[in-house]
């Protein structure tokens, strides 16, 4: 993956993971396997969606049941949009977290001195 932005900087990823192609392409490409394979157990009433072309929509959401560690009992979700596809070879795509991001700890603020 690379990402560039507007002041220059970029970000680069990648993994490999032990796992046949198709079983990895089904994980990011089809409703039921990405619900488990984003969230896996830590959510409850995991709704996923995927419209499988360029240019097409996917997303993941869920109830937070993890509040122990901070997180707001509020809905959650990656959502993105499909760039490129070459089925069971290679899968581009923008990524949103879609969530409150602040914990129950003191939120840091880049604006105070």
């Amino acid at each position: 993956m690379r990402i560039d932005n507007p002041d220059g900087t970029q970000v680069h990823a990648s993994r490999r993971f032990s796992a046949e192609p198709s079983r990895l392409w089904r994980a990011f490409t089809e409703p039921s396997a990405m619900a488990r394979w984003m969230w896996g157990s830590y959510t409850d009433n995991c709704v996923a969606e995927a419209d499988l072309h360029v240019g097409g929509s996917y997303g993941v959401c869920t109830d937070s049941n993890v509040t122990e560690h901070g997180w707001h009992p509020d809905r959650i979700g990656r959502l993105g949009i499909y760039v490129e596809i070459v089925p069971e070879q290679k899968l581009v795509y923008t990524l949103d977290w879609d969530a409150r991001v602040t914990t129950k700890r003191r939120a840091l603020s880049p604006m105070r001195s």
